[in-house]
């Protein structure tokens, strides 16, 4: 659709309608997505949680919606929860690397470098999934810049250089040097 024909503005409106018009969970799905989005991060978990109430058997949708869940309840500062939701999104389909890559972020955030190293690890062994619907492509360039630094962070400055190598865009790469010079 058209950003003209709907300003991102007017989106949650749109998808409230729909849903109230509707019994089809993609629009509530689509709405919590939506207030994530925009950063109403609360709105976002319950209204995604709502989806995840409906009896449906969309792996992919669920597994997005969990990991948005587990993003949302960490930017509202409840990091239990944020784990939570995202080993629930690992259980559900242990194939893909985002919530494997959540739980590393949140872990180095958190001071736990060796364990989030583990998780960030574990995630660059998952193979990207055949749809872009529940992976950002750039998600892996992400999951290599957080390796190195954490790396570098935990002094192992050789292997740091070794998984920054693997970044494939020189922008990011140009940033994380200028990081390396100034620590």
């Amino acid at each position: 659709c058209s950003s003209d024909l709907f300003p991102s503005h007017d989106r949650p409106a749109i998808l409230l309608k729909a849903v109230e018009e509707t019994s089809d969970p993609r629009y509530v799905m689509y709405l919590g997505m939506s207030y994530f989005t925009k950063k109403e991060y609360a709105k976002a978990a319950e209204t995604l949680s709502q989806y995840l109430d409906f009896d449906n058997d969309n792996e992919e949708d669920i597994y997005r919606s969990l990991c948005l869940i587990s993003e949302s309840a960490w930017n509202l500062k409840a990091h239990n929860d944020a784990k939570e939701y995202a080993l629930k999104a690992i259980e559900a389909i242990p194939e893909y690397p985002m919530a494997y890559w959540l739980m590393g972020q949140y872990e180095v955030s958190l001071g736990n470098l060796e364990k989030g190293l583990q998780w960030l690890k574990t995630a660059e062994t998952k193979p990207d999934p055949d749809t872009l619907a529940v992976w950002d492509p750039t998600s892996r360039d992400r999951s290599r810049l957080l390796i190195a630094t954490t790396l570098y962070e935990l002094g192992k400055h050789n292997e740091a250089l070794t998984a920054l190598k693997l970044v494939k865009n020189p922008e990011l790469v140009d940033e994380i040097y200028d990081y390396f010079a100034l620590s």
